[in-house]
């Protein structure tokens, strides 16, 4: 903070210079440093007044007043010029919004103001609100056209540094055949060539450094980030550098060439057209006669802005004849063959003569050829395309979710939220009488529900409240704590006075909280199995009508299901029928067929047919939603190859397997062609050599992906995943250096359960995000696991208002989410650093209190960390 100093004889000077200008009091105003533009005017009156950008503070400037609104930090820096100005203290919240703008009315109700176009941000609008203005831009430009001696030293030290990095630039781009880097690359050598400049504490850029070639280039977005990762055009290469020494402003500009003959000619031209300029401007400085001179060149140029004046300003648009003091920039564009060429250099005026302050040059050209580029680099320059386009896709992709559950949730968001609502109330006794009454704590098994003693009364809770528990063993007494989940305020979250219990703990001998324990864990493993069971009710298929005539049959079949049956190792025909199969008592209709999924089989797999149903259906009492149908091949055999002739039986036996797989494939294949004709539905078949390997539930299984489905269907439990089905598609823990990652599948029906694919190997990720994109299915990355379950509840909350808030776009640009972490709506316990769920049997209320704790130290210490993020911002804009 004590580098920031103001020199009040400068300020004296410069501000009796400027009430020359002022008519009407003067409103100059800055809001938050991301509020104020590059070429700013009111940030221009700043630095000609103190040499320092104050963000959030206001100065009204008159003939006879000078009030400045600001913090009370910035004031102190104000202090030695506190006799010439009227401070108002801003308070940090805000609170005095009112009364300062009541003092502003009282200066004036019409100001003059300044650019007020690029004037933005929620502070600047407060402020400026029920207040008049008169644009006064034009009259204040004069202010600037006309630089000091100092400034023309500081002008000349910018250009002299952009000469250098651009020399440098240039040296590294001629030999660039050698790496055949991409723009941004390119970008970011020029900005670490600026940190070797011997002043670099005093030069910054002005805007990033503007890299672009092919046709892709926007003339309008120069003085903006480049944001294009792909590799160069040697068509041509355009390089743009603004660089500003202690405040002042200077500019140039190259393009790069190939051997192409007809742009280099036309490169030429703008060289020429230069020299011409520079000629006329030396004869005349009549703005008048310049603007008309420059007309002659409109079916060459492309641009508007060919001669402006810089300096505190970036450009400044010139409104007065010529004269001496001044510093001027040519800039020319041009477009030839969909190619833009740019020729941009910094002039000093001396004595009616313009002088170069940015080094004159000739064209520019590279060695590298197309020619030159190796395969490895196509290949890598065509994986950069291929990302991008499946980026734009996926914004199209989810711009159109969004669009269709915003429609969807206006009409059904009350059923949903009525039916959410009804799952979480369970009333486990209807009379207070029927509650048993023991001074202990225990656990009803019939009702459901956990009875705790407290005081003096018997309390019950519904288990589908209890979250989890904790229990500790000390010698001969135990503790369980129960903790509660967040329920009862989301049912009655109208009433906000509702308090919520978060848990409750129960002293007790150690083997009566051993055996407490064991109770509640069995009671929360049969509600949820009952839960589930609810969730799939066997739904009557109706009759089956069987086939006239001849039948369609595969002989010989083995049934294997989800869960064990008395038909495993029974062997019968698999019938094809008019609308559906028959497998012995079993009878599989087509209304109730999901996906049916064919597998050719080898001497070491078996050959499938799969059938994923809709309903379940019961067999041997038991619900069964995938039922599989195969052919056993041979029981294995071993023999002893050291014996003679042993060697060449094996060979034999294999070749005979062999065989009898490619018979039962052909059988196999037969019944799919029958099934497709008769039934007219679609059988689905792996895509060979797109598989991955993954962990769905114990064991890393091979996953397979079909037209609609990725699959595994090996061995029980199975795993079908309908696409069609998914609204997003989560890579988690995706960050450079790990060689794994997670896959979250979210369905549309928020009801079920997200499905996840854990430990896919990285080299698998890019070949999975191809085959999504290509079924036009979202996916996102996170560099953080999410506990899907939390964020589904919160989300189900008020789903309208979610995806109207643009739903999963926090996730779908990693810097954005981890920017706007700390902003989301959604429940910050959605997010978790890769820890498991089990971890959450800690104690809540002793999570709440480290919280209180932590809320205390910041309030304590925000005004510490405001000062120093006030003085950070005064170095950074240092000017």
């Amino acid at each position: 903070m004590s580098g920031i100093s103001i020199d009040v004889v400068k300020f004296k000077n410069n501000l009796c210079n400027l009430r020359s200008f002022i008519t009407t009091p003067l409103f100059v105003i800055l809001g938050k440093s991301s509020d104020v533009e590059v070429s700013n005017m009111n940030s221009a009156v700043f630095l000609y007044l103190f040499g320092y950008e104050f963000p959030e503070t206001i100065l009204l400037i008159s003939k006879e007043e000078f009030l400045c609104v600001t913090s009370l930090k910035k004031s102190v820096l104000l202090s030695p010029i506190k006799n010439d100005i009227s401070i108002i203290i801003r308070q940090k919240d805000n609170s005095n919004g009112k009364q300062i703008q009541e003092q502003i009315k009282k200066m004036s109700n019409t100001f003059s103001i300044l650019d007020k176009e690029n004037i933005k941000g929620d502070f600047s609008e407060y402020y400026m609100d029920n207040l008049n203005f008169i644009d006064s831009s034009d009259i204040f430009l004069k202010l600037f056209l006309y630089k000091k001696e100092e400034d023309i030293f500081r002008a000349k030290k910018a250009s002299l540094s952009a000469n250098n990095i651009l020399d440098r630039a240039t040296k590294f781009i001629e030999n660039i055949h050698k790496n055949n880097p991409t723009h941004e690359e390119i970008q970011q050598r020029i900005e670490d060539f600026l940190g070797d400049e011997k002043e670099n504490d005093k030069l910054e850029f002005s805007y990033p450094p503007f890299v672009q070639s092919g046709n892709l280039i926007d003339t309008n977005e120069l003085y903006y980030a480049n944001q294009n990762n792909s590799f160069i055009s040697f068509d041509n290469l355009v390089v743009k550098l603004g660089l500003r020494y202690e405040r002042i402003n200077v500019e140039i500009g190259r393009t790069f060439l190939s051997s192409n003959e007809k742009i280099f000619s036309r490169m030429k031209d703008l060289y020429s057209i230069q020299e011409r300029i520079i000629n006329f401007i030396n004869e005349c400085k009549e703005i008048g006669r310049i603007n008309e001179f420059l007309k002659e060149f409109s079916s060459i140029l492309t641009n508007q802005d060919i001669i402006f004046s810089t300096g505190l300003n970036l450009k400044e648009r010139l409104i007065e004849d010529l004269r001496s003091g001044m510093v001027i920039v040519i800039n020319l564009e041009t477009v030839i063959d969909k190619k833009v060429l740019v020729l941009t250099d910094t002039f000093y005026l001396k004595n009616s003569e313009l002088i170069f302050l940015t080094k004159k040059s000739e064209p520019l050209t590279f060695k590298a050829e197309k020619k030159a580029i190796g395969l490895r680099t196509k290949r890598r320059e065509q994986d950069i395309e291929k990302n991008l386009r499946m980026a734009e896709h996926q914004k199209i992709l989810l711009d159109k979710l969004i669009e269709e559950m915003v429609s969807f949730y206006k009409v059904n968001v009350n059923e949903e939220k009525e039916e959410i609502l009804e799952k979480k109330i369970y009333i486990p006794y209807k009379k207070e009488s029927l509650v048993p009454r023991k001074n202990k704590m225990l656990v009803d098994k019939k009702n459901e529900a956990l009875i705790i003693p407290i005081f003096d009364f018997c309390v019950p809770f519904h288990i589908s409240l209890v979250k989890n528990f904790t229990k500790t063993i000390l010698d001969e007494s135990g503790v369980i704590q129960v903790n509660f989940k967040n329920e009862i305020k989301k049912v009655f979250n109208e009433n906000k006075k509702v308090d919520q219990l978060k848990s409750i703990s129960y002293t007790a001998p150690a083997f009566f909280i051993e055996e407490l324990a064991n109770q509640i864990t069995d009671l929360k493993k049969y509600f949820s199995q009952k839960e589930q069971s609810k969730d799939a009710e066997i739904v009557e298929q109706g009759a089956l009508k069987e086939k006239a005539g001849r039948k369609v049959v595969l002989h010989e079949c083995l049934i294997r299901a989800e869960t064990r049956t008395a038909l495993k190792n029974k062997v019968n025909n698999l019938e094809l029928h008019e609308n559906g199969f028959k497998f012995a008592e079993i009878e599989i209709l087509l209304s109730n067929i999901k996906h049916i999924f064919f597998s050719e089989g080898s001497p070491e797999e078996k050959t499938i047919i799969h059938f994923h149903l809709i309903n379940p259906i019961m067999i041997n009492n038991k619900k069964t939603q995938n039922i599989q149908f195969f052919k056993q091949l041979t029981n294995k055999t071993s023999h002893d190859t050291s014996k003679i002739n042993d060697e060449y039986t094996e060979f034999l036996l294999e070749q005979e397997m062999e065989e009898k797989s490619k018979k039962i494939n052909n059988e196999f294949k037969l019944f799919v062609k029958e099934i497709e004709n008769s039934l007219s539905i679609k059988v689905e078949v792996f895509y060979k050599n797109k598989c991955f390997y993954g962990v769905p539930f114990k064991e890393n299984i091979p996953v397979s992906m079909t037209q609609e489905c990725i699959v595994y269907l090996n061995e029980p439990p199975y795993l079908v995943i309908t696409l069609s089905e998914v609204e997003i598609v989560n890579f988690e823990r995706v960050i450079l250096g790990l060689k794994t990652s997670d896959v979250v599948f979210v369905f549309k029906d928020k009801k079920k359960a997200p499905i996840t694919i854990m430990s896919i190997s990285a080299d698998s990720i890019q070949d999975l995000k191809e085959f999504l994109d290509s079924k036009n299915v979202i996916f996102l990355e996170t560099r953080v696991n999410i506990q899907w379950t939390n964020l589904i509840k919160t989300i189900m909350e008020d789903p309208l208002s979610f995806y109207e808030n643009n739903a999963w776009y926090e996730l779908l640009n990693p810097e954005m989410s981890e920017e706007s972490e700390s902003s989301t709506d959604l429940d910050e316990t959605s997010f978790e650093e890769d820890s498991p769920e089990e971890d959450d049997e800690e104690s809540d209320s002793g999570f709440a209190e480290e919280e209180e704790e932590e809320s205390t130290f910041e309030e304590e210490s925000e005004e510490e960390s405001s000062e120093e993020s006030d003085e950070y911002e005064y170095k950074r804009r240092k000017r």
